[in-house]
């Protein structure tokens, strides 16, 4: 278990590390900035949810039909059903 705190410890470091990276390098652009950041996130729940787990981002909606304001990374469950686009981006996400 110690071996497996400490490659989380290791993976947390490098996220913010790539995080300060996606700071210097979308300098006076926040919205580079904030996809830099969700391309480094992404990619470590990737590493450790590999599929058929997907990471995704946009709305969820809830079983009442109301659908959430854009989330930047969803992991989404592989049961969940594949509402797909052409470009491979969820149309749909469910809660």
């Amino acid at each position: 278990m110690d071996d497996l705190f400490a490659l989380v410890r290791t993976d947390a470091e490098e996220l913010r590390l790539e995080f300060g990276r996606a700071s210097i390098q979308g300098l006076g652009t926040p919205q580079d900035i904030a996809t830099f950041r969700e391309t480094a996130l992404q990619g470590i729940l990737r590493n450790y949810f590999p599929f058929p787990f997907r990471v995704a981002k946009g709305g969820i909606v809830d079983s009442y039909g109301r659908k959430s304001a854009s989330v930047d990374c969803i992991l989404v469950n592989p049961l969940h059903p594949y509402t797909i686009d052409r470009r491979e981006n969820f149309k749909l996400i469910f809660a």
